[in-house]
């Protein structure tokens, strides 16, 4: 009987959390916490407003009030004939060597779903983008040529 109880105690821990309806990231040196302060302020009839301030997002957000929460995503893919958009936000992970890869998936104007994934890398350091040339921060679909 005890293991069954710890068994469902353990199996109930999982589903919590690994079905979350809200989420957060983890990249504090690129919060601004003014513009949470400023969107939540400027939109009093916002549904959103306590997440917002937390840096939470939630199914059905809409695009700007992500943008109040987590801020300009590091990569926008679009689709602009189904307007549909997959936000990436990707961040150092807890140890050397790992990137938390957030890609946020909007089906017109709303938020509609997310998915998180680490990448660990071995036998590297983290080094920023900054002078690589040739890295585009916005993909369009209709334009299969990248121009």
């Amino acid at each position: 009987m005890r293991q069954f109880l710890v068994f469902v105690l353990f199996g109930s821990l999982i589903l919590s959390f690994g079905c979350s309806e809200i989420t957060t990231i983890g990249r504090e040196e690129c919060v601004d916490y003014q513009l949470r302060a400023d969107y939540v302020n400027s939109h009093p009839d916002c549904n959103y407003s306590s997440q917002i301030v937390s840096g939470e997002i939630i199914r059905g957000m809409k695009r700007e009030e992500v943008v109040a929460s987590w801020g300009f995503p590091n990569v926008l893919l679009a689709n602009d004939i189904r307007n549909n958009q997959h936000w990436v936000y990707y961040t150092k992970g807890t140890d050397d060597g790992s990137v938390l890869i957030y890609t946020l998936d909007f089906a017109g104007p709303e938020l509609y779903d997310w998915d998180i994934e680490i990448k660990r890398f071995t036998n590297f350091r983290m080094q920023n983008s900054a002078g690589i040339s040739g890295i585009r921060e916005r993909v369009s679909i209709s334009d299969p040529s990248g121009k």
